[in-house]
């Protein structure tokens, strides 16, 4: 499966917001957008787009989802500490 532009671009701009500003809200509201864009699968959009574009969207939103879910969890820890 390849990579969407823009989760890449969402994945990018969450950490780098986020390390930045050490604050984790900014990366757990993209990781909970971005859950929302990989559990629908684009099923409105079937017809249109077709399978196989859909399944590499929500491929790599669930990832990049997961990617900064974690970074908020660490950058959590780090701000208890």
């Amino acid at each position: 499966m390849s990579w969407n532009r823009n989760e890449c671009a969402a994945l990018a701009v969450g950490a780098a917001v986020t390390c930045g500003t050490g604050d984790p809200v900014y990366a757990a509201v993209l990781a909970w957008a971005l859950a929302a864009v990989a559990a629908d699968g684009g099923r409105r959009a079937k017809d249109t787009l077709g399978e196989v574009p859909l399944l590499a969207l929500t491929h790599s939103a669930a990832v990049a989802a997961r990617g900064l879910a974690a970074l908020a969890a660490v950058q959590g820890v780090r701000a208890l500490l």
